[in-house]
């Protein structure tokens, strides 16, 4: 079942649950506006179509939900869905507060003898084939990384869903993807934080959508995110610079990667590849 298909869901998703056709059935849409709902299930083939997760839940026999709503209802539909034993697969954030994710926590932690559903969050740059290669030439790595990674992305009016509540801002639903890939390149536990933002002296730019953060882990490891809107989308959105063993990794925009060190090396792929279908072939694995 898809609950929630907006426009990310409707162009990124949707195409690679068909290619996986053969391996999974989408058998129901749940949207806000039924008339959606049922164009997208006659498309796809759906049986059911409704603008009522509860009702679908309580009548259709399905045993996977993907979540694609936007990031305020993600944590209750989130814990809906495993309470009814099925498997979800969730947009990022999972939650956007301590409270909501605490309670997912203790639905796992208070079920220990049971066959419990899986969950995955779609952080789905670490299954890129650009941070498999980067995974891969590091995992024997001498010293600790230093990665600095910017994200240069476009600028939101001051009534745009992602600056209010419902969006939760930039920093825990979008910068959250590269606090996710700095986890998984270093393999480390976090050692320490800070962060600083700009101040607009007016509503033009939100407090959480031009900073910088530094991350620092217990293997030594020190990982930089640049997040802004400031700048131009003609310059690459997403520039990755890692370093270690006299090596230094140059990802552009999940586009091509060089490596420039005792190893000179270069690899590109004709299109934009952030991993988004082979992370979802590996959830259905999973399942």
């Amino acid at each position: 079942a898809v609950v929630g298909a907006g426009s990310f869901v409707r162009e990124m998703h949707l195409p690679n649950l068909e290619k996986l056709n053969e391996e999974i059935e989408i058998s129901a849409f749940v949207t806000k506006k039924g008339a959606n709902a049922i164009e997208l299930a006659k498309r796809h083939g759906a049986e059911y179509a409704s603008t009522s997760l509860d009702e679908m839940l309580e009548s259709v026999d399905f045993n996977t939900v993907l979540i694609g709503t936007r990031p305020n209802k993600h944590a209750e539909m989130v814990l809906k869905c495993l309470s009814s034993g099925k498997n979800v697969f969730v947009e990022k954030p999972l939650a956007l507060s301590w409270d909501e994710l605490e309670k997912i926590k203790d639905f796992y932690g208070s079920n220990d003898n049971v066959t419990l559903p899986l969950l995955m969050t779609g952080f789905n740059r670490r299954f890129s084939p650009y941070m498999k290669r980067i995974k891969e030439a590091i995992k024997n790595r001498n010293t600790p990384l230093i990665v600095n990674y910017q994200m240069n992305t476009k600028y939101l009016k001051e009534n745009h869903w992602q600056r209010t509540d419902e969006g939760g801002g930039r920093n825990l639903a979008e910068a959250c993807h590269i606090y996710d890939l700095f986890t998984f390149l270093c393999e480390a536990e976090l050692d320490h934080v800070s962060a600083s933002s700009i101040r607009s002296p007016n509503d033009n730019f939100g407090k959480n959508e031009n900073f910088s953060v530094h991350l620092r882990f217990k293997d030594g490891s020190l990982c930089n995110l640049t997040y802004t809107s400031l700048g131009s989308t003609t310059y690459p959105k997403e520039i990755c610079h890692l370093f270690f063993d006299q090596t230094v990794f140059y990802l552009n925009n999940y586009t091509s990667l060089d490596v420039f060190g005792p190893i000179d090396d270069h690899f590109e792929t004709n299109f934009q590849d952030k991993g988004h279908f082979e992370e979802m072939k590996c959830f259905f694995k999973a399942i």
